[in-house]
């Protein structure tokens, strides 16, 4: 009895030992499975992590610079090619900033030194990748392939020594040679003294630090460097590059620079062979030896004495009439005045009823051979055709002319007409825009993604929907010519009308244009990349506000 129990309770251990066993074999399995599940779980994601840099990777360094921004001429700009395109670009902004600031020395160099920093920020290769794509940076690219391929059809080619020759000639002029006899203060120098160690800054306080530190030194130089011969230009390209380069270092005390001679060294190759190749391309389209120069003017500036006429809204045909039959008598007594020798001005001043123009002596502002104004309005029909047929200073229309202001007598202050020069540069560069526009057309120029057109509107019937032009103000409010069909060419009696004189608020207007202009040239990338010649965008900025301030002058 003894025995059966001891062995029963034996085997009850036994099998509660097998059920424990059980049941840690059960848990061990269990922790074994959740072991391997979390392991090729993690295995897994370690796995798409992988695959996700490597797609990562692969899109931006393979996928994104293979895409292709622009197509002209058979000749494809990708992403990747675009980035370097990009860099040149800024490499020759950065070329024309330091020219300016060469030309124009303290007038606008501390203006123009603070674009050096930012361009070379620009040119930073992460700031270049996230940066959106530049347009004038393509359309320049496509026009420059556009160029070579049109060139290379019409046999035309621009040597490296002529490339040369005239990039060196541009750059000896702001970095002249070591040896080139100029004084001390000749180009671009830094006064910054040398940097202390202290920690690295950041961007921005770099960049200020910079503007503060580089001080330029600028006067132009009083002798000239000559510009190399032609088999010596080759020889001193490095050097002249390398002198840019320094220059452009100078700027930038304090930061790094993001651009390496060869960048310069590229971008002004290819820019100077591209002026190389449109000027050969100009003399081929317009020969000299066949252009025919015009008489016609390009400014006609003339002073006028008005009689106006005025006539009630609604008023017949027959009213109007003899209101200008009433007025007629009047401005024919000046004219003969005007025609025996009275001061002219004089005469204006005393009888003009042209309120704008009488206490300038009737002078009006300058307009061209169409009539149209500096303001943008345009010369009475009439007017315009007396005017052009005045050759000589102080001449005075034979007839009082009509217009819908009034009579008038006209007198011819000056009459300019290009030289034969300026009219064969001007008829260049018409065919060669015309040139370039039809090389568009005929050889593939795409982008990518597609522009969006710009909308126009659908074209209609210019008989049914043509209105008259503004005129300008001469006497009394601003008006239009209500019927230009009308008016018919002048007679003895319709020989001119006056010309738009800026009002009052004018002056302001065009000293603020002029500023503006100036401003967008120093400031704008626009206006210093669209062409990669700032130079000649603040010399036509000086020249518009040169224009500016002359008429300003002229019309009260």
């Amino acid at each position: 009895m003894a025995n059966t129990k001891k062995t029963q309770r034996t085997s009850a251990e036994a099998q509660r030992v097998a059920v424990a066993e059980r049941r840690a074999s059960a848990r061990r399995l269990r922790e074994a499975r959740r072991q391997r599940m979390v392991i090729s779980i993690a295995a897994g994601a370690v796995g798409v992590a992988i695959i996700a840099i490597l797609i990562g990777v692969l899109y931006d360094q393979v996928y994104i610079p293979s895409r292709p921004v622009a197509q002209a001429a058979g000749a494809s700009l990708s992403r990747g090619d675009y980035a370097s395109e990009r860099r040149h670009q800024i490499a020759r902004d950065i070329n024309a900033t330091l020219d300016l600031i060469y030309r124009y020395g303290s007038q606008i160099g501390d203006q123009f030194a603070q674009r050096v920093p930012q361009l070379n920020a620009d040119a930073e290769p992460r700031t270049l990748r996230a940066a959106a794509v530049d347009d004038a940076t393509v359309e320049s690219w496509i026009e420059q392939k556009l160029i070579e391929h049109g060139a290379a059809a019409l046999s035309i080619q621009a040597s490296d020594a002529e490339v040369a020759q005239r990039l060196i000639g541009d750059l000896n002029q702001a970095f002249p040679p070591l040896t080139a006899p100029v004084s001390s203060t000749t180009g671009i120098t830094a006064t910054a003294a040398a940097p202390t160690a202290t920690a690295a800054p950041s961007a921005a306080a770099t960049a200020t630090a910079a503007l503060t530190e580089t001080m330029p030194t600028i006067a132009p130089t009083s002798t000239p460097v000559p510009t190399p011969k032609l088999e010596e230009a080759s020889g001193q390209l490095d050097a002249a590059v390398k002198r840019l380069y320094d220059g452009f270092t100078a700027q930038i005390v304090g930061m790094t620079p993001y651009l390496t001679v060869d960048d310069f060294r590229t971008a002004l190759v290819d820019q100077y062979r591209r002026q190389v190749l449109t000027e050969k391309i100009q003399v081929q389209l317009v020969k000299e030896e066949s252009f025919t120069a015009t008489t016609d003017p390009s400014s006609i500036e003339v002073r006028h004495i008005l009689v106006k006429v005025s006539t009630p809204e609604g008023a017949s045909d027959a009213d109007k009439e003899a209101a200008f039959a009433k007025a007629k008598p009047e401005a024919e007594s000046l004219l003969r005045q005007a025609q025996g020798g009275a001061d002219f001005a004089e005469l204006a001043k005393a009888n003009s009823q042209d309120a704008t123009t009488a206490p300038n002596g009737g002078l009006l502002g300058s307009f061209d051979k169409d009539g149209k104004t500096q303001d943008g309005t345009q010369i009475d029909p009439a007017f315009l055709a007396a005017a052009l047929k005045l050759t000589e200073p102080k001449q005075i229309a034979s007839e009082v002319v009509r217009t819908p202001f009034g009579w008038h007598v006209i007198q011819l202050e000056s009459r300019v007409v290009p030289t034969k020069e300026d009219q064969l540069r001007e008829a260049r560069t018409k065919a060669f825009d015309a040139w370039v526009a039809k090389q568009r057309t005929e050889n593939g120029v795409a982008r990518f993604p597609a522009q969006t057109p710009t909308a126009t509107a659908a074209p209609t019937d210019a008989a049914a929907t043509a209105q008259p032009l503004p005129t300008a103000p001469l006497g009394g409010l601003p008006t239009v010519v209500s019927d230009t069909t009308a008016l018919g060419t002048p007679t003895a009696e319709a020989t001119a009308t006056a010309e738009a004189t800026v009002e009052a608020s004018a002056t302001a207007e065009a000293t603020a244009t002029a500023e503006a202009t100036v401003e967008a040239s120093a400031t704008a990338e626009a206006t210093v990349e669209a062409t990669a010649t700032a130079e000649a965008t603040v010399e036509a900025t000086a020249t518009t506000g040169a224009d500016a301030a002359a008429t300003a002058t002229a019309q009260p």
